[in-house]
């Protein structure tokens, strides 16, 4: 049975444009073919893609754009049109793709893609993987907003699912998440979120070591 098919591709100016598979992704679509794209998206199946633009995209984004060859497909789940006509709109990461041909450019991009399978690693890894990532992740959010993240809710999600959220929350460059989506084992894009989830709590601990040197008045340097 074929992996390819047919989808409607948003490469669109977006600051958060990696969407990863089972994972929310909220946009705002002001964009004229973003527009166009959400509103054909919702008379069909409420699909879409999403690609990251290459770095560099602004000399070249009117005529055209270099974009990254694999992106996420999502369902819209919810939407609302706001001033002007432009969207509000929720996506539903439901897997991964990797561009095979463009077909259209205007009014908005479509493309054959090919989809693509996250490979499960050992039920091992995974069960001791599941515990680094919820440690690591907790001990960071904490931090943040000690009321933000739930334990019992983490702890239910199945290790696909955790593994892609902790991608998509962490904030950290664009450009690493496009390399976390790109991986196709499951075991090694946790295993590279792991590394920076470490460094991050690192980088907290070593913070707090020293917290009681700040001065009373933030003023004082």
């Amino acid at each position: 049975m074929s992996s390819r098919r047919r989808i409607r591709l948003a490469i669109l100016p977006l600051p958060n444009a990696v969407l990863f598979p089972r994972t929310l992704l909220p946009l705002d679509i002001s964009d004229q073919r973003g527009r166009q794209l959400v509103a054909d998206a919702l008379d069909d199946d409420s699909t879409m893609g999403v690609l990251l633009l290459q770095p560099g995209w602004e000399r070249n984004y009117h005529q055209s754009v270099d974009v990254y060859g694999t992106g996420g497909i999502g369902l819209i789940t919810e939407h609302r049109t706001v001033e002007e006509g432009n969207y509000q709109i929720l996506l539903h990461g439901k897997g991964r793709f990797a561009i095979r041909d463009f077909q259209q450019i205007t009014p908005y991009h479509v493309a054959e893609v090919e989809m693509l399978e996250d490979r499960l690693p050992e039920e091992r890894q995974v069960r001791k993987m599941r515990r680094d990532l919820i440690r690591y992740f907790l001990e960071i959010a904490e931090n943040v907003s000690p009321d933000a993240v739930d334990r019992a809710v983490l702890s239910e999600l199945d290790f696909h699912t955790l593994v892609n959220s902790v991608c998509a929350s962490l904030n950290f460059s664009i450009y690493e998440k496009q390399r976390l989506l790109e991986l196709e084992d499951l075991g090694e894009r946790g295993d590279a979120v792991l590394r920076v989830l470490r460094d991050q709590v690192h980088q907290l601990r070593l913070i707090s070591r020293f917290r009681h040197l700040e001065p009373d008045d933030a003023r004082v340097n």
